[in-house]
């Protein structure tokens, strides 16, 4: 499971005592789950979810057109998505409050802060990824994907 969105019923959230069973889960395994939140959430769910739509969870990743696993883990509906998406997951290094962000939508994202109380904010360095870098997570994981699905 790959959590950058979640819905969920929050009273049967509660009333199963997910919150307990995933940090027990923690507490038992430490340092031995991959993906802390990820992988605890999976296991104390049990196979008791669903994957929503990729609209409700458009990754940095989706944007870029060498990209080797988004079209693989979503077939069939991936394309067209990047166009309206519900919800931007903004994965990577590259942020939209810093200042060099070549995402689509950070001037969009921007705009909306510009619309709350954080008006005016600036992050203190601005970072981006060198495409060799890049590259090399993009192999990384597509590796991973083909391996564990």
């Amino acid at each position: 499971m790959r959590i950058g969105v979640m819905l969920m019923d929050l009273g049967l959230w509660r009333s199963e005592g997910m919150a307990g069973r995933i940090l027990d889960y923690l507490r038992e395994r430490g340092v031995l789950v991959k993906m802390a939140d990820q992988g605890a959430i999976d296991v104390a769910l049990g196979g008791g979810w669903s994957r929503l739509p990729p609209t409700w969870n458009v990754q940095t990743e989706f944007f870029d057109p060498n990209d080797l696993v988004e079209p693989f883990l979503y077939p069939g509906t991936f394309h067209g998505i990047v166009e309206d998406p519900a919800v931007v997951h903004f994965t990577g290094p590259d942020k939209p409050w810093k200042g060099d962000c070549p995402h689509p939508y950070a001037q969009e994202w921007r705009a909306v802060l510009e619309r709350t109380a954080f008006a005016g904010w600036t992050a203190d360095e601005p970072r981006s990824v060198t495409p060799r870098r890049s590259l090399a997570g993009r192999i990384r994981k597509a590796g991973r994907v083909l391996l564990r699905g």
